[in-house]
């Protein structure tokens, strides 16, 4: 709506366009959108109910390969000589990627973070109508 204030990200990055059917496992590092099966970002806000509680069952079915790949990306980018932010989050908390189950690493994404506090922001609005 013109003239209303939005604290969304007003676009998606250019990355998270891709061809309908496939996942970019970078959407777990942001926290506002979801690309459904058609390709197309969408903010979390805007996807109906039923469409972001179901993500949290879809991502956790995922979550060994995903948890995986996550691994397998730090290793990577070790072997480059990349910045790592796996050793800042062990040196700041003493926990390390690998000593986390594929579901309690999932839970610690910024898009799970995001899909949590949308489901939480909706029971509160739900809450609010009664």
């Amino acid at each position: 709506m013109p003239g209303m204030t939005d604290a969304r990200a007003p676009d998606p990055p250019h990355w998270m366009t891709h061809p309908s059917g496939s996942f970019d496992r970078r959407v777990l590092d942001q926290d506002e959108f979801w690309v459904p099966v058609d390709g197309r970002p969408r903010h979390l806000a805007d996807l109906e109910d039923d469409h972001v509680a179901a993500l949290v069952p879809w991502l956790g079915e995922r979550a060994l390969q995903l948890h995986l790949d996550a691994m397998l990306d730090t290793l990577v980018d070790a072997l480059a000589g990349r910045a790592l932010p796996e050793i800042l989050a062990l040196e700041v908390t003493g926990i390390s990627l690998a000593s986390l189950t594929p579901e309690e690493w999932l839970e610690t994404t910024a898009l799970m973070r995001g899909i949590r506090r949308e489901l939480r922001r909706r029971q509160l609005t739900a809450g609010e109508d009664s």
